[in-house]
């Protein structure tokens, strides 16, 4: 995880970055990455957030990693998106906040938050969901985005209880509990599914 120096072939790949959640760290998805590489998907990068309520840190140091990869590249590329739980909802948030104008509760930002169009391309939410409203005012200012995004959900997960409200062919329940959902292979494929069809 997080090259320092890129192949040629990774050159021509799609970069994934890896948000962990709650008082976890990047170690979190050592067995996720490892599947990434299995199936030359990557290069993998992550990130360490910061543990607790979500705050405007957490949005500098994703944005702050997204700028380092792009500077890697040597050019534009889209960075897809892979988050659980805390980091899960700051996947999606990453990718849809510019097109909400009312979101931009804080003046001073020191950085420039993506679109989907400009750095982000897949999003994929393990743990977290989005909720009615947020899929439904997105849809009515970009109606392809709901395309880009697959939600991963643990049939035992007792931290996050709501179900997906995207299309069946876009979400999936796993036999897993919250953290479970981090090891289980049938997450692992799933990631592995969406990440290929790019």
């Amino acid at each position: 995880m997080n090259p320092t120096a890129l192949t040629d072939r990774q050159l021509n790949q799609r970069p994934i970055l890896l948000l962990h959640g709650n008082y976890h760290n990047q170690s979190a998805w050592l067995g996720l990455a490892k599947e990434l590489r299995r199936c030359d998907l990557g290069p993998v990068y992550t990130v360490n957030l910061p543990n607790g309520d979500i705050t405007d840190r957490d949005y500098v140091l994703i944005q702050e990693k997204i700028d380092q990869i792009k500077a890697q590249y040597g050019r534009s590329v889209k960075v897809d998106l892979v988050g659980h739980s805390r980091g899960g909802y700051l996947a999606g948030r990453m990718a849809w906040t510019l097109l909400r104008e009312d979101l931009d509760q804080i003046e001073e930002r020191k950085y420039r938050r993506p679109t989907f169009s400009e750095d982000i391309g897949v999003v994929i939410k393990i743990g977290d969901v989005f909720t009615a409203g947020v899929i439904q005012h997105v849809q009515e200012i970009d109606s392809n985005f709901s395309n880009r995004i697959c939600e991963i959900t643990g049939k035992y997960d007792v931290l996050e209880t709501d179900l997906s409200l995207l299309p069946p062919e876009q979400n999936e329940v796993v036999g897993a509990g919250h953290l479970g959902l981090l090891s289980s292979p049938q997450t692992h494929r799933r990631v592995i599914r969406e990440l290929s069809r790019q």
